[in-house]
């Protein structure tokens, strides 16, 4: 059996699909099966699957499924994933070549079950490229990860397989964001011993910076169907009541008015902007003085409303 299972879901991506599938195969690290699921590509993405499966018969695993969304592919992938450890990869990103390598080092000298690295934010319109700001503040990597300080992306990840499949953590298959967040906090509520790696070892992709396509209005509630979520979750599962209170008042009174005023910010244009703002203040005035400097910017940013 691998030692660790790489789930890249792929939605017509045949563009930039071939350097994701080669930054996998060339790892410095390769005891690993790559699981290659098409959720219903319309574009080339299906030929070129088909060429790296002939290429590599017994390190790839191919599945084709009619379009269900990134979640109900991703869901399948750790269904069928016999790794020990688990890593995503979307199909327009790219592992640096000792990703795998430095992940399962953490394993071998930590017993590590959930590993998360920095990354590398590249614009594809202009080219600019920014470095993880990742820095661990706390003995709690989920409250960090909450509140901003850690802010690993989906591709930046090595998970014990058994930590999902115990405990039943997999992707909301009936919200369309955030559900990345969700996991990944689902994730790190349960790990015994997460650890970082605080170097740079996948690159991130991105269309636009600040697109307003991607920053609307609609997004700010979307924020707010999320962190709900996670606040009911949280809620509900974590034992320990001292632990509760603070990563319910980071995603309370920082993560959530956060979201919401740097979007309003982006939408100040918007012809409903205050209308959108008197409705969005009830949740805008939960916010405290709990993140330091990141708090001082935020009260700023929120006095310019």
């Amino acid at each position: 059996m691998p030692k660790i299972s790489v789930i890249i879901p792929i939605y017509n991506k045949g563009n930039r699909l071939k350097s994701s599938i080669e930054s996998v195969l060339n790892q410095s690290y390769q005891d690993f099966e790559l699981i290659l699921i098409n959720d219903g590509s319309t574009d080339n993405s299906d030929e070129i699957i088909e060429f790296y499966k002939n290429k590599f018969p017994n390190k790839i695993s191919c599945f084709s499924q009619n379009n269900k969304g990134v979640s109900v592919t991703r869901n399948f992938g750790i269904t069928v994933s016999k790794g020990d450890y688990i890593s995503f990869l979307d199909a327009d990103d790219s592992y640096q070549i000792d990703f795998l390598q430095e992940t399962i080092a953490q394993v071998n000298e930590n017993s590590s079950d959930v590993i998360l690295t920095k990354h590398n934010k590249h614009y594809l319109s202009n080219g600019k490229l920014i470095k993880s700001n990742m820095k661990t503040n706390s003995r709690d990597i989920l409250k960090d990860f909450i509140l901003g300080k850690i802010d690993a992306n989906t591709d930046s990840w090595l998970i014990k397989n058994t930590l999902l499949k115990d405990n039943k953590i997999y992707f909301k298959e009936n919200i369309t964001f955030g559900e990345d967040m969700l996991f990944f906090i689902e994730v790190l509520l349960y790990a015994n011993k997460p650890s970082c790696v605080l170097k740079e070892l996948t690159t991130y992709n991105i269309g636009v910076e600040d697109s307003l396509s991607t920053n609307s209005v609609d997004k700010i509630y979307e924020d707010i169907e999320w962190i709900t979520l996670a606040v009911q979750f949280i809620s509900k599962h974590c034992m320990d009541d001292t632990r509760k209170f603070i990563l319910l008042d980071a995603l309370e009174s920082y993560r959530l008015p956060a979201a919401i005023v740097y979007r309003l910010h982006l939408n100040k244009e918007n012809e409903n902007y205050s209308e959108h703002k008197k409705e969005l203040m009830k949740y805008i005035k939960k916010f405290r003085f709990n993140n330091g400097l990141r708090s001082i910017k935020l009260f700023k940013h929120i006095r310019l409303l």
